[in-house]
């Protein structure tokens, strides 16, 4: 444990952590780290708040990856991709779930007019 060896961890320590919840699609646990990240008093970035998207878009739920977006992260490019990748479903599972199709295309529309207008 870094704690009782005298190790402080830092924004990179967490961020690491975060990424290795993110590839092993657990990303409850990776909200985690960023909670522990911010008691401990560590600030968070974009790279941060990113890696947590990524997790969330591993495991496809866009609707957490929206809320990460609001918490006060300025989006970039990969703030979108990994939004767009949450998005990202087998076509059977969007013909037969809650969200049609259209409704899909047009919140990628949506995205890429934000990170039209923010990189522009």
């Amino acid at each position: 444990d870094m704690k009782t060896a005298g190790v402080t961890p830092n924004e990179v320590t967490y961020s690491t952590l975060m990424a290795a919840y993110a590839q092993a699609k657990d990303p409850a646990s990776a909200e985690r780290v960023l909670k522990d990240m911010k008691t401990a008093g560590v600030s968070s970035n974009e790279v941060t708040f990113n890696t947590l998207m990524a997790a969330y878009a591993q495991d496809k739920d866009p609707t957490s990856a929206e809320r990460v977006v609001t918490v006060g992260v300025t989006p970039d490019e990969v703030t979108h991709g990994s939004l767009m990748a949450a998005y990202a479903q087998p076509l059977d599972e969007i013909t037969h779930g809650t969200v049609s199709m259209l409704t899909h295309a047009s919140i990628l529309a949506e995205i890429h007019a934000v990170h039209t207008a923010t990189t522009a």
